[in-house]
């Protein structure tokens, strides 16, 4: 077995659990501790864990390519938290996460993301999907963004 330098288990298992992928593991690993991990050995810590190895991805709440710098921020973290809320996984900061569902809700408001500018929350209007303002820009493969679900505006 590999000579794992993982300095904070409890740390890795909590990023993992907020859904960031293996990667994004090792990134913050690297940046927090100053120690290089490798995607592979966040991997294998995680099967050794019984942590479930897949991060819940869903397109619908969060269909941007995100900036780095832009990927740890509230929004962000709190999409994947959503997300992992959604498909009936554990949420690590389910307090976090109602408060800014409530917050949304009581605003009246959805998030959207620019990725020059970054995350900010709109007033919502019609064709916005429940928590966010789809974006207008063509996907790679050319086919405009479709919101599955539409949540007309109170009246």
């Amino acid at each position: 077995m590999a000579n794992i330098k993982i300095q904070d288990e409890r740390q890795v298992i909590a990023w993992l659990e907020e859904g960031h992928t293996y990667q994004a593991v090792a990134n913050l690993h690297l940046e927090k501790y100053g120690v290089k991990v490798g995607k592979t050995a966040i991997a294998e810590f995680a099967k050794r864990h019984d942590l479930n190895p897949r991060q819940v991805i869903n397109r619908d709440l969060i269909p941007w390519k995100i900036k780095l710098e832009h990927q740890y921020e509230q929004d962000a973290r709190m999409l994947r938290q959503l997300a992992r809320r959604l498909a009936g996984r554990t949420v690590s900061q389910a307090d976090e996460l109602d408060r800014w569902e409530s917050r949304l809700k009581a605003e009246n408001k959805v998030v959207a993301y620019d990725p020059n500018k970054g995350w900010s929350h709109v007033e919502r209007r019609d064709g916005d999907a429940e928590y966010i303002r789809p974006p207008d820009a063509r996907l790679p493969h050319g086919k405009p963004w479709i919101v599955t679900t539409r949540y007309p505006n109170p009246a």
